[in-house]
């Protein structure tokens, strides 16, 4: 039995590495094998489950071993025992025994480096995102500057963060974790899944003056999330190719990168930010949110031919990426096969998008289709339905606008050529469906389409558990019934 208390009791404490391992952020076998932060968060708790049942059985053996020997709750309650149990602990803390001759306490180290690179590199990764050093510009440091907005009718905050640096390359499937540093609890960080991004144009020689921004559509800037593919061309590839384009503005301009985040406030930080901005003039408050990350990863729906996105809540956060990079890459796609045939990573094979998206407030579905979703909203290829749960009867058609403060001035042909601009190539307006779907139905349609063309398809779904395990178990009804070219993945 003594073997049995001693065995178990190295083992667990063998684990320990591993347990560790799996719960940093920066794991190098998440980079080895492409698999996402959550699968290795999976292995983390099993491991840790391992190593908590093998120290309980370490424990209970030597109860045994001891009651063998004894009546240990007799020897338990003589007073010297008690007492000096105490002060024992306290010495032994403080002792140097652990650098002594135990063989197991040579597990521990491996998890004390594993800690110690993990946290190296969250400060290296703070850096690089949040501090940008211009040796030739006006501006010698910049740094990360953010904005965060609340709605009351749609209870979410929009937080507006423009990192420090420029390099930062956003791409689907990217979540970072924030910080807000001049807080008690500043050491804090909490993820959130990239919802959207935008360009803003800068002139170097003013960075520091608002009059010299320009926002940029998403669809007109290069391809961002292949840096290394070779249909992204570089400046100075783009300069070669236009030198009478870009001669007069060379080191004058740069595009820098506005991040988007929807943060639905529950408790915690969460709920102070939405007190900041209530006590904000306008529900606007500027405060100082630091990034790290870029984490995650993106799945590759731009070689499947029609793809289906769900998104629930604040889940549309997973979603609107993959659609910017759809609208950039058919952009891409369309521009190459003017100039020639060739075919390269940033082109797209998705003929078909179509998004279902399930919100409580109907507002919040509004404000996203009026500002991240336009450009796609205007394509062919591209469909929406917007389910509303918070009513129980059909809501009537809406034109979704740039401007939320509209005064009710403009005239019905205003507002119908200004909706058919908007929304050309489209339905003319968004219907705003009551209720909930039926997912089981979606997806059957959505698979039977995709045979009757021979397509491959996809579905991608971010939201609560219960949206994502209707939505699991449709596409495994469709895979039953025959729909083999259909393939199920889940965004965090």
């Amino acid at each position: 039995m003594r073997y049995a208390a001693d065995r178990t009791g190295v083992l667990s404490f063998a684990n320990l590495p591993l347990v560790w391992l799996f719960a940093g952020r920066n794991n190098i076998f998440i980079w080895a094998t492409g698999w996402s932060f959550g699968t290795f968060n999976l292995f983390h708790r099993h491991v840790a489950w391992i190593a908590t049942v093998q120290a309980v059985a370490h424990t209970l053996i030597y109860l045994v071993i001891m009651y063998q020997k004894g009546n240990v709750i007799r020897k338990l309650h003589k007073p010297y025992l008690i007492w000096g149990t105490l002060p024992y602990n306290g010495s032994a803390t403080g002792h140097t025994i652990i650098f002594e001759g135990h063989d197991y306490w040579n597990y521990l180290w491996p998890a004390v480096a594993i800690w110690i690179v993990d946290r190296s590199l969250r400060l290296i990764r703070l850096i690089y995102c949040n501090i940008h050093v211009r040796a030739n510009a006006g501006k010698g440091v910049q740094y990360t500057r953010s904005t965060a907005t609340y709605d009351p009718s749609s209870d979410v905050i929009r937080l507006e963060v423009t990192p420090g640096s420029a390099h930062i390359r956003p791409s689907p499937g990217d979540f970072y974790y924030l910080y807000q540093p001049f807080r008690l609890t500043g050491w804090e960080s909490h993820p959130f899944t990239l919802g959207a991004w935008s360009y803003d144009t800068h002139n170097r020689k003013s960075a520091s003056t608002k009059d010299n921004e320009v926002d940029i559509d998403v669809t007109q800037v290069p391809l961002l999330s292949d840096p290394f593919s070779p249909g992204t061309a570089t400046p100075d590839e783009t300069q070669l190719k236009h030198p009478q384009k870009h001669s007069h503005n060379r080191h004058v301009q740069q595009q820098i990168p506005k991040f988007i985040f929807w943060i639905r406030p529950y408790d915690g930080w969460t709920r102070s930010l939405r007190q900041q901005c209530i006590n904000s003039p306008n529900l606007t408050t500027t405060t100082t949110i630091l990034l790290e990350g870029p984490y995650g990863n993106h799945f590759p729906l731009w070689s499947y031919e029609s793809v289906l996105l769900i998104a629930g809540g604040t889940g549309i956060a997973a979603a609107v990426p993959y659609i910017q990079d759809h609208v950039v890459r058919s952009s891409t796609e369309s521009e190459q096969i003017l100039s020639s045939s060739r075919k390269d990573g940033n082109t797209t094979q998705t003929k078909d998008m179509r998004l279902i998206w399930v919100t409580r407030q109907e507002a919040f579905a509004q404000q996203v289709a009026g500002r991240e979703l336009v450009p796609a909203l205007a394509r062919d290829d591209f469909r929406a339905e917007f389910y509303c749960t918070s009513s129980s009867t059909p809501a009537p058609p809406r034109s979704v606008g740039h401007d939320d403060d509209d005064d009710g001035s403009d005239t019905d042909t205003d507002r119908r050529s200004s909706r058919d601009h908007l929304w050309k190539g489209g339905s003319g307006n968004i219907n705003f469906l009551p209720g909930r779907p039926n997912l089981e139905s979606l997806v059957l349609d959505h698979a039977h389409e995709a045979q009757l063309s021979e397509s491959s398809a996809v579905v991608l779904v971010c939201g609560p558990s219960a949206l994502a395990d209707e939505a699991r178990a449709a596409v495994h009804l469709a895979m039953r019934r025959g729909y083999r070219r259909i393939r199920y993945v889940e965004s965090w």
